[in-house]
């Protein structure tokens, strides 16, 4: 069966699925990222 006979809403649904493994998977990698990085906490008596 091929795709172009395939429900749209099917489609849809799958392309969806997709995309949203993706956004998943750059997160995942964003916050792998950030947590290599060491963030010093500012004293209250410091001056920015």
């Amino acid at each position: 069966m091929g795709i172009e006979k395939t429900p749209a809403h099917v489609r849809m649904t799958f392309f969806r699925g997709l995309y949203s493994m993706k956004i998943k998977e750059q997160t995942r990698k964003l916050a792998a990222g950030c947590s290599k990085h060491r963030f010093e906490v500012a004293d209250k008596a410091d001056v920015v």
